[in-house]
């Protein structure tokens, strides 16, 4: 599942897909998405932390946060903020 609005145009094997019989959903909005993902992180199918490509503190958001993805979208898929 694709939940996410991407920030430039997406290329996707289309062929991979079908040979491999991938089902392939997008989502936009989040209803009743989060029980299936609590349930994957819960138990074990999916470790959350691969998703974390940086980490800021809340004073630096704007710098390390939103700068950081808007300026590296490549290497960035989440920045976990904390206090």
């Amino acid at each position: 599942m694709n939940v996410a609005v991407w920030g430039h145009e997406a290329s996707v094997a289309m062929n991979d897909l079908v040979f491999r019989e991938v089902k392939l959903l997008g989502s936009l909005g989040y209803a009743n998405d989060h029980r299936a993902t609590i349930e994957m992180i819960a138990s074990g199918k999916v470790d959350p932390f691969q998703f974390i490509t940086g980490r800021s503190a809340l004073e630096h958001i704007v710098k390390k946060g939103f700068e950081e993805l808007v300026n590296n979208k490549e290497e960035n898929v989440k920045i976990l903020v904390h206090p």
